[in-house]
């Protein structure tokens, strides 16, 4: 039996029938009017205000929906300087992140600290938080279609008291 040699001249181009084809993909992002009716509605149902300081909490420190859900209290601590910050790892990239914990993101997490759990914040799956916002989304009258993806696309540049004022929506990689 003759066996093909492993290295052979290439005569012609291989992919000279595939036919590549590209679909514009366009993506909606919040904008700060949208951030900020989030922000300020108020509602009747405990499971709908979780969701949305879960969100919210997300848009203020850029972290994505498995890294929310993987804080602990030994995530958080304090520098030389009184600033509280979280240090984890990113489960996705392996990635360790110093993020400095802003007014708005530690008022939610005074919020939700009596749950008597090391967990920082009350989290629902990733398919009932979607559910959910999308429900928020209908609530506060906004069209567009929210996740906890979105999140980590909006940064928020604050001011020295942690308030916001000008929005940025990074680009998606």
């Amino acid at each position: 039996m003759k066996l093909q040699p492993l290295f052979t001249t290439i005569t012609h181009d291989p992919f000279d029938e595939l036919s590549l084809s590209y679909k514009p993909v366009h993506k909606q992002f919040l904008i700060e009017p949208e951030i900020k009716k989030l922000l300020s509605k108020q509602f009747d149902n405990e499971r709908l205000e979780e969701v949305r300081d879960i969100f919210a909490f997300q848009c203020f420190t850029g972290i994505a929906y498995i890294d929310v859900a993987n804080l602990t209290t030994d995530n958080i601590y304090e520098d030389g300087f009184g600033q509280k910050w979280l240090r984890l790892s990113r489960q996705k990239s392996d990635v360790e992140a110093n993020i400095p914990l802003l007014e708005i993101p530690l008022s939610i997490i005074r919020k939700y600290r009596k749950l008597g759990s090391d967990k920082l914040l009350p989290m629902h799956t990733n398919q009932k938080m979607n559910e959910y916002l999308k429900e928020i989304a209908n609530l506060c009258g906004i069209k567009k279609k929210i996740t906890t993806q979105k999140s980590v696309f909006v940064q928020i540049t604050t001011n020295s008291s942690g308030l916001p004022f000008r929005f940025t929506v990074l680009p998606q990689l």
